[in-house]
């Protein structure tokens, strides 16, 4: 099995500015989902293995909202259920994919350069050092597509492998076609994802920051294996992390990872992907480790300095913190609670 852990922030940092310098707004559209979601129904059972929520259960108050760590299975629940009316009625107000859709084609090669080409390689190194595939020969599907780049950096970097995407907002589809040479992506309803990869004739599935948003979860997954084309499953989920700790500390800076709308209402932790895992017959063939905690407390200093009108030491402590934070980030990979993790899975049978 292949582990790999780390990955430098720095070429990725250009891309995450907004999340300094937007932090109000930000905030503000956290504050909003929060309170729909805190008018869901209660969750009774882990989102995972179905354990009930019980007082037995590790829990702790992260911006007001209650989250219970299942003592079966390790994974972070949210105090709420997601519900259809819960994601319609954020999703309709919010659109996360506006500020990527702005970018010209420059930007957006950029964009599937810097983040998504060394997914693509990850994966494409675990296909061929297990049972040594032939890349070219394989079709992937990417769920939950968004813009295209994922699917575009598989393109770039696969000498003739098909791949294509599914993505149920139609603005994006049409931004992400209009900066791809092919039309790569297909808008679906959320209701036809299902039927499409129990139909789809791919070998390899992909769901990239996607599994976390999915409220019939187990649904989707039980498509997959009533899928015999399907043979890899590669998914990147967030988990419990050092930066879910910082953020309950300042309730004033925006909590990226957990709550609020483009965060999580739940986390994953290594337990509950390998019970999720052995749920579906399927065998982990490679992990990839890396997370943003450094990063978050970089800014997470940077917006409380501001806040306190210190702009000229948040400065400074931006050009010092850069020169070590990977190197700090890798320590956290290898042995903490990086809020990231990359997983390639083949089915047992």
């Amino acid at each position: 099995m292949i582990n790999r852990y780390g990955k430098s922030y720095l070429p990725v940092m250009k891309y995450k500015k907004g999340f300094l310098e937007e932090n109000d707004i930000l905030l503000k559209e956290n504050d909003r989902v929060s309170k729909i979601y805190s008018l869901q129904p209660k969750r009774t059972q882990c989102k995972i293995c179905g354990e009930k929520i019980s007082s037995l259960c590790k829990k702790f108050i992260h911006h007001d909202i209650k989250y219970f760590i299942c003592g079966k299975c390790g994974h972070v629940n949210g105090e709420f259920l997601e519900t259809n009316d819960f994601s319609e009625e954020v999703y309709s107000e919010s659109d996360y994919g506006l500020a990527y859709r702005e970018a010209g084609k420059e930007e957006y090669n950029a964009r599937v350069r810097d983040i998504y080409i060394p997914k693509a390689e990850f994966l494409f190194d675990c296909l061929k050092q297990g049972n040594d595939e032939d890349i070219s020969a394989l079709k992937f599907l990417d769920v939950g597509a968004g813009s295209g780049y994922f699917v575009n950096a598989l393109n770039f970097l696969g000498g003739g492998v098909i791949a294509k995407g599914i993505e149920v907002s139609r603005s994006q589809v049409d931004y992400g076609n209009a900066m791809s040479e092919n039309k790569i992506i297909t808008q679906c309803d959320q209701g036809n994802i299902e039927n499409i990869i129990v139909e789809s004739d791919a070998d390899v599935i992909s769901f990239i920051g996607v599994l976390e948003h999915i409220i019939n979860l187990h649904n989707v997954l039980q498509s997959i294996n009533r899928n015999p084309n399907i043979r890899y499953i590669y998914f990147s989920v967030p988990l419990m992390s050092y930066s879910v700790v910082f953020e309950a500390m300042e309730e004033d800076v925006y909590n990226r990872l957990l709550g609020g709308s483009g965060a999580h209402t739940h986390l994953f932790s290594d337990d509950s992907i390998k019970y999720l895992c052995d749920m579906y017959d399927w065998s982990i063939v490679g992990q990839w480790k890396f997370g943003t905690d450094m990063a978050d407390m970089l800014r997470m200093v940077m917006v409380k300095l501001g806040q306190k009108g210190q702009e000229e030491l948040s400065l400074l402590f931006e050009e010092n913190f850069k020169k070590i934070m990977d190197e700090l980030q890798l320590v956290i990979d290898k042995n903490g609670l990086p809020s990231e993790i990359h997983v390639v899975a083949e089915k047992r049978r």
